[in-house]
């Protein structure tokens, strides 16, 4: 902490405008590498470290409470390179979850979260050896042991042409017998559309109303599912073409299994296609540098990149892939540290996958 102005003594009280609370000042130290100097009080330009705040983070103000001002907070580098992390035993789940915040508290470099699509927790800092520290830490200072590895890339999936299928659930369960047939069709959307699912004219007499509804909720979450195969759909146009029911025996549960039934079996006969997210990627080197970086795009990236010359600095824009073979781990590639990406990874498409 360092003071702008003023004195903070030890056993004072200070204000944090940005919690709205006060914080007491049990102790202050200054540092001298591992070595620390306890100290009365500290003055305006003193670089210190205090204990006892409960609410403070960094980048935060602390002021008195009569007179309150709020500095501009310190503005963080974005995180450039991301790893998964879970325990090494179950047990330690939770206290690897508090551990994390703890550390991302502590480090506005660090970012911690966890992938709604794989499951996953992704670690993210400002490169190998500060997530490997970080670790490191998680051990030394709170006894929690864990693994890291390179996150698991999520996928999805689209259909090559058009099929058409028909799902049946006919069986007893709880000595009562359940019936419903669905007969689906899938074909081919534009690029980046989502699943659009309709109820054709043909379906609208051969399935009761009252099961609609059921019938294409069933087709929307088996899509986002991945009909079988555990990666979603994306553009893919079903239309629920035809169908049968039972007067006495057809069920909600019935016509939601017949269409998962149905969906699975269609995208089956149009074909998968397993799509790999591209990511776009801005890379700034001196000019002495482009040859090596362009052959390192070449060898380990699809041949999506596009040179575009910037004045005396020349960016490549390039959307790799998030395979494995694409890390961005400049140094464990060849590729000198004045050549690096310096901005952010956005998604902006999907690409058929290319296995190594």
């Amino acid at each position: 902490m360092r003071v702008y102005s003023g004195i903070l003594a030890e056993g004072g009280h200070v204000y944090n405008p940005r919690a709205k609370k006060g914080e007491r000042v049990q102790q202050l130290f200054r540092m001298h590498a591992s070595e620390r100097e306890r100290l009365k009080e500290a003055q305006a330009g003193d670089i210190v470290a205090m204990i006892g705040l409960k609410y403070a983070v960094t980048g935060d103000t602390l002021c008195a409470k009569s007179d309150p001002i709020l500095y501009e907070p310190a503005r963080f580098p974005e995180t450039v390179i991301s790893m998964a992390i879970e325990p090494k035993s179950s047990a330690e789940r939770d206290r690897l979850v508090e551990v994390l915040a703890r550390l991302q508290r502590d480090d506005p470099t660090f970012d911690a979260r966890e992938d709604p699509e794989t499951g996953q927790t992704i670690i993210s800092g400002m490169g190998e050896l500060h997530l490997e520290v970080l670790k490191n830490r998680m051990l030394r200072d709170f006894q929690v042991d864990a693994n890291v590895g390179s996150p698991r890339v999520s996928y999805r999936q689209t259909v090559r042409g058009s099929g058409g299928a028909e799902g049946v659930f006919d069986q007893e369960t709880a000595s009562k017998r359940q019936f419903a047939k669905v007969k689906v069709a899938v074909l081919p959307a534009e690029r980046g559309e989502g699943v659009e699912v309709r109820l054709d004219q043909g379906a609208l007499f051969a399935i009761p109303k009252q099961f609609h509804a059921a019938v294409e909720r069933a087709l929307h979450d088996e899509a986002k599912s991945g009909a079988g195969e555990g990666y979603p759909l994306i553009g893919v146009r079903i239309a629920i073409v035809g169908g049968e029911a039972s007067e006495t025996d057809s069920t909600e549960l019935a016509f939601e299994v017949a269409a998962s039934r149905a969906l699975q079996a269609a995208v089956e006969k149009a074909g998968r296609v397993l799509l790999e997210p591209l990511m776009r990627v801005e890379i700034r080197t001196p000019n002495s540098y482009v040859g090596e970086v362009l052959g390192d795009l070449n060898r380990r990236a699809p041949p999506f990149w596009a040179p575009n010359p910037r004045m005396r600095r020349r960016p490549s824009s390039s959307p790799p892939s998030l395979s494995p073979r694409c890390s961005a781990t400049w140094a464990r590639c060849g590729v000198s540290r004045r050549a690096a990406p310096p901005t952010r990874w956005s998604p902006p498409a999907t690409s058929p996958f290319r296995p190594n």
